[in-house]
């Protein structure tokens, strides 16, 4: 075997190990799927909310770590038709969206750990006639962001455009974890009037490359069979010897 053929021979046989390196240690790497895996719900029906028994706040567990995700449902409006849309604001110029088209209302989701606030989501809902609803649903996310030291940090993630990532990091400790939900509009709070659904849930890590793992292994073998020819030739070449001998 010539020496420039063994050579380039040696040269792919040393990248194929690399390239099993690669997949061989990637192949367990964790990632973040678009999924959420719901924890904690609280259901606001307009009975409860009726006899007062009513709540703008869920409760969860969550270990050290876990990406943390709430999801807020517009309210139902109530048996003298009084909902969300009678407290929105005229559209207007507001920091940091620029102008406002529709009428809209301010929604904030807070997430605490005890009594410490961990982040603060703000989010813009607004009356678009123009959008598809979903059934029953009157209002639609314009925009949000989040909200640090009363500064505003963009973009806020989502997961499967439902849920709202609340710990983009992940939950600095374990505990229990309390998300709890406001909402501002034009007149006065609509204290009585909460989302009818209020979620907390834990988004899902996998690990989608496990194929890498065989496709490593056989990178690797082939690797060093390449290897091995550009070092021992004389070996492959007896062998090829002693093969036509045995077919004469």
């Amino acid at each position: 075997m010539r020496r420039n053929r063994r050579l380039k021979i040696g040269v792919f046989g040393v990248i194929l190990i690399f390239i099993a390196y690669f997949l061989i240690s990637n192949y367990q790497v964790p990632v973040e799927l678009d999924e959420v895996k719901e924890v904690a719900r609280t259901t606001n029906t307009l009975r409860n909310i009726a006899a007062g028994n009513y709540s703008w706040n869920v409760t969860a567990s969550f270990f050290k770590g876990d990406i943390i995700c709430g999801l807020v449902q517009e309210p139902q409006p109530s048996s003298e038709n009084i909902s969300w849309l009678n407290f929105l604001e005229p559209p207007g110029t507001y920091e940091p969206y620029g102008y406002i088209n529709y009428p809209h209302i301010f929604v904030f989701l807070e997430l605490y750990n005890g009594d410490e606030l961990i982040s603060k989501v703000e989010m813009v809902w607004v009356n678009d006639p123009n959008a598809k609803p979903p059934i029953n649903a009157h209002l639609f996310l314009y925009n949000m962001s989040y909200l640090y030291d009363h500064e505003y940090k963009f973009p806020v993630d989502t997961v499967a455009n439902t849920w709202i990532v609340l710990t983009p990091e992940g939950a600095s400790a374990d505990g229990n974890y309390t998300l709890k939900v406001f909402a501002f509009g034009a007149i006065s709070p609509p204290n009585d009037i909460p989302p009818t659904n209020i979620a907390l849930g834990r988004r899902l890590i996998g690990c989608p490359y496990t194929y890498f793992l065989p496709l490593g292994v056989c990178s690797a073998i082939c690797g060093v069979f390449c290897i091995f020819i550009s070092v021992f030739p004389k070996i492959i070449e007896r062998e090829k010897r002693k093969l036509a001998e045995r077919k004469r």
